[in-house]
């Protein structure tokens, strides 16, 4: 049996690890490293990533056993945003200017609209 490691989690042949990444690389976008197996790789953020999101780094996992021995798993990479507990004078003037300016959350209409795209990505409309 494998021991359980710190950082990497195992499932068959694929790694999953968890990468924390700012409020800013997680609304504007990011190039971030993260570690594998195999050392260090980039890894592009895209601009209005959520909290969760997975992204896969391909054949970056475990070696497969025979007969695919020559093949290997993906590395799975969960994105966690970090909300901060404290902000500086700079940060909280930022959020409160991106606040005057943010659409107002209405739930009932972003409901409306989350189930429309999902019935749209069912019907093979959206991608």
């Amino acid at each position: 049996k494998v021991k359980p490691h710190a950082y990497f989690k195992r499932e068959g042949s694929n790694i999953h690890s968890d990468l924390y990444i700012s409020i800013s690389q997680a609304v504007l976008g990011a190039q971030v490293l993260v570690k594998t197996l195999y050392g260090n790789v980039k890894l592009k953020v895209a601009a209005g990533t959520q909290h969760d999101e997975r992204q896969r780094i391909s054949k970056y996992g475990v070696q497969k056993l025979p007969p695919n021995h020559s093949q290997k798993g993906d590395h799975f990479v969960t994105l966690k945003i970090i909300i901060p507990k404290r902000l500086n004078h700079q940060q909280r003037e930022a959020m409160l200017a991106y606040q005057e300016c943010e659409p107002k959350a209405d739930s009932q209409a972003a409901v409306e609209l989350l189930i429309s795209l999902n019935l749209m990505r069912g019907f093979g409309v959206l991608g």
